[in-house]
């Protein structure tokens, strides 16, 4: 009798088509032999937690009349992770370049006269870039901020640098946006703090350690110091 949980051969079979009942096994001695070991370890493999190689390995290959086994569970592991991967790195990746196109359209448009963005140009990128992941926002703002890309002007810099202090006080998703640009660009921001006088004042802003309470001092928590006279 049969474990609950455990499946018999013609179960698996049944359920998961991997031999051909017909001529996919020399004799029922050989299953009786290998079923406790394939059974062990198939459950990892279904649940994506081991490759068929490994599968394979672990059940110590079985028997050779069952051999026919291989083939079919590569095959069908591979297609499962095709089928669950490529389209989550495919909305990533359209993530990340429209976030690109939104901040390099934010830090190209410039007034004449003022290079600092307004209030409102801060409100309409931080509402444009909210429906996105915080990491394809990030990975944006660095692009702008690196010199890889070949362009050494000042300005678009700076207008990265403010929208970075204007997310940093936008709640959780803001902050979150700005310490993941902080905490893998912090090379450049010191540069820019030291050697970039137009962007000065706002990189050394942005490389201080954020405040504990950023919307102020919750009721109840104010300094003792202050209540002594301090």
């Amino acid at each position: 009798m049969v474990r609950p949980g455990i499946f018999s051969q013609a179960e698996v079979v049944a359920e998961h088509g991997f031999v051909d009942m017909d001529g996919g096994c020399d004799s029922d001695e050989a299953w009786t032999e290998a079923l406790p070991t394939l059974i062990g370890s198939l459950g990892q493999l279904l649940r994506g937690e081991a490759s068929p190689a490994w599968w394979w390995k672990a059940a110590g290959g079985a028997t050779s009349a069952c051999r026919e086994i291989e083939q079919p569970l590569a095959a069908r592991w591979a297609l499962e992770r095709m089928t669950t991967t490529a389209p989550a790195k495919r909305r990533s990746r359209q993530g990340d370049e429209k976030a690109a196109g939104v901040v390099a359209d934010f830090c190209e448009r410039q007034p004449a006269l003022r290079v600092e963005p307004g209030e409102a140009e801060l409100e309409a990128l931080f509402a444009a870039c909210r429906s996105l992941s915080s990491s394809a926002v990030s990975k944006a703002f660095r692009e702008q901020l690196s010199w890889s890309n070949g362009d050494l002007r000042w300005q678009p810099r700076l207008r990265v640098l403010c929208a970075m202090e204007h997310f940093s006080l936008r709640g959780t998703y803001g902050r979150d946006v700005v310490t993941r640009v902080v905490d893998k660009s912090s090379c450049v921001l010191e540069h820019l703090a030291r050697e970039v006088p137009q962007c000065q004042a706002v990189a050394a802003r942005l490389l201080r350690p954020a405040p504990m309470f950023p919307e102020g001092v919750p009721a109840g928590l104010e300094l003792v110091g202050e209540h002594e006279g301090l």
